[in-house]
């Protein structure tokens, strides 16, 4: 009876849910039930929901996970974590592990979902400036939408607006740069994995904190940039190196980081004297994947991602460790 009643709600309301496909970067099936919420209406409190949200002239749509601990009388930390290109929300649950890390932590996480040609095709991209697809080419405004999304939950939840941080994989690592960019009175902190900056003009409010995964071996964003064998769309990535220099220029950074090595995976972390520190892992023979998560290609491919580290679990230290630095403003720089 209550399945039926919540049919009836759905059809109702007009919502439609988004499904899943086996394409994109670094993306696997969806491997719990995905239900409906409305605006406005607290959603259940352990469950994966769909919401959607029409902005900039566009259907868009989000997932949203709640963790059983939340407390509205305590405010919550917010993740967003941003789909690798031709990929899409319902795929980063089961790729990243983070509903688990969620219940055990007690923040709550959102996965957007870009935009592409075929809304039904579920393939999607992200407008990271110069980078990718359908998105980029027609400047859909992700950075806005973004925003929209922080708005929403934050009026449907109690949300620590000191701490929202973003992720992503590949074009959603770009995307997560992005932010740190254009949206850095609303993000605290950004985790990329396995993408790079993107964006040719970056000028924030304060420099924002990075922690980011990329593996030696990507072929689909190389390490050090240029065109992988793997890439797609002709799309020339601008190197780590030069990534994480332009970050620590403008934290103004010491030269030489600290180096720790866990397995596979070497840990590099800068001291600066503005904002939070500047944090690179790299993974020895790391393919286009997410380190510690779970991943199955369709298509057969076989990279290597790390088991000596868990990038949802670093990252979330890293996020957590933030509330004892003071935030910072300054003049906007260009990379």
């Amino acid at each position: 009876m209550r399945q039926v009643f919540n049919l009836l709600i759905c059809w109702l309301i007009g919502l439609s849910l988004m499904t899943g496909c086996n394409a994109g970067d670094g993306d696997v099936s969806a491997s719990e039930p995905v239900q409906t919420v409305v605006q406005g209406r607290e959603s259940i409190a352990g469950g994966l929901q769909g919401v959607n949200l029409f902005y900039g002239g566009l259907p868009r749509s989000y997932l949203i996970y709640v963790p059983r601990s939340y407390n509205p009388g305590r405010p919550a930390p917010l993740i967003l974590v941003f789909h690798g290109g031709l990929g899409n929300a319902e795929r980063m649950p089961p790729l990243t592990g983070m509903n688990e890390l969620a219940e055990e932590k007690g923040f709550i996480v959102v996965y957007p979902n870009g935009t592409g040609r075929d809304p039904e095709g579920n393939r999607f991209t992200w407008n990271a400036g110069a980078c990718c697809g359908i998105a980029q080419r027609r400047n859909v405004d992700d950075v806005g939408f973004t925003r929209a999304i922080i708005d929403q939950v934050s009026r449907q939840f109690r949300i620590d607006a000191s701490r929202v941080y973003a992720t992503g994989i590949s074009n959603g690592a770009m995307m997560a740069y992005r932010l740190a960019c254009d949206l850095s009175d609303r993000i605290s902190a950004i985790a990329p994995v396995a993408g790079a900056m993107m964006i040719e003009r970056c000028n924030p409010d304060r420099p924002i904190p990075v922690i980011h995964f990329h593996g030696l071996a990507d072929q689909n964003a190389p390490f050090e940039g240029g065109f992988g064998a793997r890439s797609i769309g002709g799309i020339s990535h601008r190197s780590v190196p030069n990534t994480i220099d332009w970050l620590r220029q403008l934290h103004q950074c010491q030269s030489q980081g600290r180096d720790a090595r866990t397995g596979d995976a070497n840990i590099e972390q800068f001291s600066c004297r503005k904002g939070g520190p500047i944090v690179l892992v790299t993974i020895s023979g790391g393919g286009h994947t997410w380190p510690g998560g779970q991943r199955t290609d369709p298509r057969g491919r076989n990279e290597y991602s790390s088991r000596s580290i868990s990038a949802s679990r670093e990252m979330w230290r890293f996020f957590d460790a933030l509330n004892n630095i003071p935030s910072v403003s300054l003049p906007g720089r260009q990379p």
